[in-house]
C-alpha cells in the first residue's frame, strides 16, 4: 500500500511539472513575446488580442482595444464583413483602422 501511496505522489508531481513547463514560451533570440491586453503595440502596426478576452463582438471592445493601443478620438465605429472600421487619432495623426475579430489592429 505504502508503494502506491509513493507511486501516486510521484505521477502527480511530475504531471504537475510538465503543466508548469507548457505554460512557459519559448524566448528564441528575435522573438518577443505577445503584449500583455493593455500595452501599446509596437511599431509593426498590429497589435494581438489575448486570447483571454475573446473576438471582438461590441463597439465598447473595439474602443478599449484601440485606446489600449494608444488610439484616441475614436469615431465612426462600424461592424462590416471582416470585423469592425473605425476612425481615430494617434500621435497626432487622424487615421482609418481596421480591427478584424481577434482584435488585430492594421490602419488604412
Amino acid at each position: 500500500m505504502k508503494l502506491s501511496t509513493q507511486a501516486i505522489a510521484a505521477a502527480l508531481l511530475l504531471c504537475g511539472s510538465s503543466l508548469a513547463m507548457a505554460q512557459t514560451t519559448d524566448q528564441s533570440p528575435g522573438t518577443s513575446p505577445a503584449p500583455a491586453f493593455g500595452s501599446a503595440p509596437s511599431a509593426g502596426g498590429a497589435s494581438a488580442m489575448p486570447e483571454s478576452m475573446g473576438p471582438i463582438t461590441t463597439e465598447a471592445q473595439v474602443k478599449e482595444k484601440l485606446q489600449s493601443a494608444g488610439y484616441s478620438n475614436i469615431q465612426s465605429i462600424r461592424k462590416d464583413a471582416d470585423g469592425w472600421t473605425a476612425k481615430a487619432t494617434k500621435n497626432g495623426q487622424q487615421v482609418a483602422v481596421n480591427l478584424d475579430g481577434n482584435g488585430n489592429i492594421k490602419t488604412r
